[in-house]
């Protein structure tokens, strides 16, 4: 474990990228893609942990929401093709619109 760290610190700038903070007590690298093997410079970006928190906590919050989004999706076509199986003008669902729209493929 110690050698992926060094491998990583390396490439922790000197300040926060979110806040700026510049206290390298507090700065840790965070992995884009959540591959704490990836340590390509790339991949790592600077936070001060209450940064680092934040960032994790909203990439919790919108998986959470795109879960949300895709069941109600999934229940609006099921109803939607139960009533009607109509398309719209463009030959798209009504979920497809909303697919469309909220960015869920």
């Amino acid at each position: 474990m110690k050698q992926i760290t060094k491998q990583y610190r390396k490439f922790i700038k000197d300040k926060c990228e979110r806040c700026g903070i510049s206290d390298k007590r507090i700065l840790i690298g965070h992995h884009k893609d959540g591959n704490r093997e990836n340590n390509a410079a790339k991949n790592i970006q600077t936070f001060c942990r209450n940064c680092h928190y934040l960032v994790h906590l909203e990439i919790d919050e919108k998986n959470k929401l795109n879960k949300l989004a895709t069941v109600k999706i999934e229940v609006f076509e099921k109803d939607a093709l139960e009533l009607t199986g109509r398309k719209n003008y463009i030959g798209e669902t009504h979920a497809e619109v909303l697919r469309r729209i909220l960015g869920i493929k």
